[in-house]
C-alpha cells in the first residue's frame, strides 16, 4: 500500500494478473467471503476485517505461485487455523492500526502461506 501510495508500483498486467490470481484461490475456498471475518462461536460473523485481508490477501498474493497450487480446502483450512494462531490473534486485537502491527500482519501471512 505504501508503494502505491508513493508511486514506486508499476501496476502492468504482471501484478493486475497477480492480484486476479489472489482473489480466485480465495474465492475458490470462502465463496461467500468469509475469509475476512472473525469466527465466533465456530461460526463466521461480523464484519469485513482489514486485519485478516492484512493476513490472507497479502499473504496468499506474496505465495500465489505456490498458493494456486494449493486445492481450495486446503486453504480453507489454513485460513480457518489463522483463528486458533496466537501470533495472528495478538496482530489483530488492540492497537492494531500500528504500524508495527500491520508490518506483522504482513510477515505473518507471508509465512502462514508459504508453508501449506
Amino acid at each position: 500500500m505504501y508503494d502505491i501510495s508513493s508511486g514506486k508500483f508499476d501496476f502492468n498486467s504482471k501484478e493486475k494478473t497477480k492480484i486476479i490470481s489472489t482473489f480466485k484461490v480465495i474465492f475458490g475456498a470462502y465463496p461467500a467471503g468469509e475469509a475476512f471475518r472473525f469466527r465466533k462461536n465456530n461460526k463466521f460473523s461480523g464484519a469485513f476485517s482489514p486485519n485478516l485481508f492484512d493476513i490472507i490477501a497479502v499473504g496468499i498474493y506474496l505465495n500465489i505461485s505456490y498458493c494456486k497450487k494449493l486445492p481450495p480446502e486446503r486453504i480453507r483450512d489454513l485460513i480457518l487455523s489463522i483463528h486458533e494462531q496466537q501470533d495472528a490473534i495478538k496482530l489483530t486485537g488492540a492497537g492494531s492500526n500500528a504500524r508495527s502491527k500491520m508490518i506483522g500482519r504482513v510477515e505473518f501471512g507471508k509465512k502462514w502461506f508459504s508453508k501449506g
